[in-house]
Formats: structure tokens, C-alpha cells, sequence
């Protein structure tokens, strides 16, 4: 009887997780047990001044520890504090930009603004990717 219970609780976590992709970037797919979430926050200590895009600002963002064989689909948004002097969040709206990877994509500004603006405002990088790891 114990060991049923334990091979049941093994198991719990498996059939409660289901990652379903739609599409990916590449468009190749692969088995859904490949499939993958990983996430994380990107410190806001190292956004740059586009040389590409005047005004626009961006930061690149290491995926490498996730494990994907391909670019997998990358949601960004940024979370900030409040500026002192206006009482409100200065962060500009992002998009993935560019140069998106199985170990790296970079985020740029959609708005004008500056990379001293943004590092004052600790706007730091939240992301969530999802793709395949076989």
C-alpha cells in the first residue's frame, strides 16, 4: 500500500503540468514532454542607449540555463519604482527585439527615453520563455 501511495505522489506533478505551444518561432515542434516554461528578472543595472534606434533604449537578457534547443516564445514587461520627484513609474513599454536565441534575446524600448532614466528607476526586466528543451 505505501508504495502505491509513493508512486502516485511521483506522479502528481507530471499530470498536473501541461504546457501546450501553438507555435513557435522557428515553427518546428517538437514532443510535448520537451516542452518548457522558465523565467525570470533581469536586473536593471545594464540597459544601453541605442545606437540602432535613437532615443530607444535595451538590455540583453541570457537564457542559456533553460535549456532550449531552439528560440523559444518570449514575453517581456518591466517593473520599476516610483520617481521621486513626479510620484510615478517610469518605465517604458518593451518588445523582444532582435537577435532572439535559444540563449538570448535582447528587449528594447518602445517609448523614447534614456538608459540613465530607466537604471534611476531600477526598471528591471521580468521574462517568461517557453519552448523545447528535446
Amino acid at each position: 500500500m505505501m508504495r502505491l501511495l509513493i508512486v502516485m505522489l511521483a506522479l502528481v506533478p507530471v499530470v498536473l503540468g501541461d504546457i501546450v505551444i501553438l507555435n513557435t518561432p522557428d515553427g518546428v515542434y517538437h514532443p510535448a514532454s520537451c516542452a518548457r516554461t522558465c523565467s525570470g528578472v533581469k536586473d536593471s543595472t545594464s540597459w544601453q542607449n541605442s545606437g540602432d534606434y535613437p532615443g530607444k533604449v535595451y538590455i540583453g537578457v541570457h537564457i542559456g540555463n533553460c535549456g532550449f534547443v531552439s528560440a523559444p516564445v518570449v514575453i517581456v514587461s518591466t517593473k520599476g519604482v516610483r520617481a521621486s520627484d513626479s510620484n510615478r513609474i517610469v518605465c517604458p513599454s518593451v518588445s523582444v527585439m532582435r537577435r532572439l536565441t535559444k540563449s538570448k534575446f535582447s528587449v528594447v524600448s518602445v517609448e523614447d527615453t534614456t538608459a540613465t532614466k530607466v537604471m534611476t528607476s531600477q526598471c528591471d526586466v521580468h521574462w517568461i520563455a517557453t519552448g523545447y528543451t528535446c
